[in-house]
């Protein structure tokens, strides 16, 4: 990566408390410090530009060595945030010790070295490192038969059985984890092909058969679990899963304070076994809690904006507090933008999707066009292909609801050929495009309504006789059809 682009995705990463401790920590360095105002030029950029910064330091020294200053400037920064973090829990404070260890190794201080790879092993295996635990028991082992004169056979024994113990457990976690991101792909592209995956299968049976599973390993088998029964559209069994793995963290507090960005996407995914089944009183409480959890990075803030402003925009959407859920929308606009580089693409299609369709059960149809259209101008991708399909067919609709009857005799047939292209139209959207086709054609009031009440009955009855799960598309549709069928119609 560039310099350039490597600075600028740095500063634009810290948060404004670790943009106060360098600028703290840059203050005690001595000489010049245009690598100072350098920082400044670029935090308020909305991407790197190297002219703006030239003509700033117009007339300077610095101009010609930009580039040793932008090289200094992200080890400066980066050399502040190790001293920021020096004090912390879990992860910063295992490598701290490691750090510690190599030192004390290298100047020979093999006493002190072999106490701090006590205080190692006991933090690895405590927040089941296992790779850390069984580096460490090797170094043990070394310093055994370098060190020791007494016991090398008890010591050896005991070290070895202490590796075969934790190569068991990693050979557990690495099973639950294949068969946790297996799953994972197939509910993310909406394919079911790895439920039959042999060695997704196999990895199952083993990891469902094992006794005393490390919490970790037991933690992704259960989400792997929840991703199957999802597949499945077992959405009861989905939610008794979720509300397991919560109970799981729960009674680990360590873990929790260790990793609080991962156990904020298992809340986030129970809030999702929720919505499944249209159990919405847990909402409040679950959505509070993932704000309230800490964020030690720009990329932690943006997981938790991602989740929080997701969840609390579905659930106002579905308790039909739409003016609230309005009102939230700079905010979520905004977090889109400031958090681009972190949202998942999947998400940030589901963002546009659930505003057009708030826009919608408004009667918004001009916003409700503008969100919709941010799906369809999207950059070519594979996520979420299912709201990408519909964001077709809704297109039409608001465009009719605008009186945009013009656009959409060619609009329809595009569209048509279009998704038609991709893959097999589905029942459902065989039945949209001839029920809709036939709409366009209503020459009066009475034919409009007529032909709207036949659309609505249809899709009612394929309702009944539709077992696949989730249609999108399908409900708004209806819900459509229903309240302009209420209304006068113009």
């Amino acid at each position: 990566m560039a310099v350039s682009s490597q600075l600028f995705e740095l500063i634009q990463n810290l948060t404004v408390a670790e943009k106060r401790h360098f600028r703290m920590f840059a203050n005690i360095q001595e000489g010049e410090k245009n690598y100072l105002k350098l920082f400044d030029l670029v935090s308020n950029q909305e991407e790197y530009d190297e002219e703006s910064v030239k003509e700033a330091f117009k007339g300077e020294k610095i101009v010609n060595s930009l580039h040793v200053t932008k090289n200094y400037l992200v080890k400066l920064i980066l050399k502040s945030l190790k001293l920021y973090y020096s004090g912390q829990k879990g992860e910063i404070k295992l490598h701290n010790l490691l750090l510690d260890f190599h030192i004390l190794d290298k100047k020979g201080l093999y006493d002190h070295a072999r106490e701090v790879l006590g205080k190692i092993k006991k933090l690895a295996l405590e927040m089941e490192h296992f790779n850390i635990a069984w580096w460490v028991i090797t170094k043990e082992l070394s310093y055994l038969f370098s060190k020791e004169e007494k016991k090398l056979e008890e010591g050896l024994k005991n070290l070895c059985e202490e590796l075969l113990e934790i190569e068991k457990k990693i050979g557990q976690q690495t099973r639950s984890i294949y068969f946790l991101k297996k799953n994972s792909l197939g509910a993310r592209s909406g394919a079911h092909f790895e439920l039959n995956d042999p060695k997704v299968k196999e990895f199952k049976e083993e990891i469902r058969e094992s006794k005393n599973l490390p919490v970790t390993a037991e933690l992704s088998y259960l989400q792997g679990l929840a991703q199957e029964k999802g597949m499945q559209l077992d959405y009861e069994s989905k939610f008794t899963i979720y509300s397991d793995i919560l109970k799981l963290w729960k009674s680990k507090p360590f873990l929790i304070e260790s990793d609080p960005q991962t156990y904020k996407i298992n809340l986030a995914n129970y809030l999702n076994s929720c919505f499944n089944i249209q159990k919405f009183d847990e909402f409040p409480r679950i959505i509070k809690e993932i704000n309230s959890l800490p964020t030690g990075s720009f990329d932690e803030e943006g997981e938790t904006f991602q989740n929080y402003a997701f969840y609390e925009l579905l659930y106002l959407m579905n308790v039909q507090n739409f003016e609230e859920a309005k009102k939230r929308l700079p905010f979520i606009e905004e977090g889109i933008i400031k958090y681009r580089r972190k949202i998942h693409k999947a998400r940030e299609i589901a963002f546009y999707y659930n505003v057009s369709i708030l826009h919608f059960l408004m009667w918004n149809f001009e916003e409700a066009l503008d969100w919709i259209n941010k799906i369809l101008h999207l950059s070519k991708t594979e996520h979420r292909q299912d709201l990408q399909r519909v964001a077709h067919l809704l297109q039409l609709i608001y465009h009719f609801e605008l009186g945009n009857q013009d656009l959409l005799f060619n609009l329809v047939s595009s569209v048509q050929r279009k998704l038609s292209r991709k893959k097999d139209l589905s029942p459902f959207e065989a039945l949209f495009f001839n029920q809709f086709n036939r709409l366009l054609k209503c020459i009066n009031v009475k034919e409009v309504e007529d032909c709207k009440k036949e659309f609505f009955s249809e899709l009612e009855d394929f309702t009944k006789n539709n077992k696949k799960g989730i249609l999108y598309g399908l409900d708004e549709t209806i819900l459509w059809l229903k309240n302009s069928l209420e209304k006068p119609v113009q």
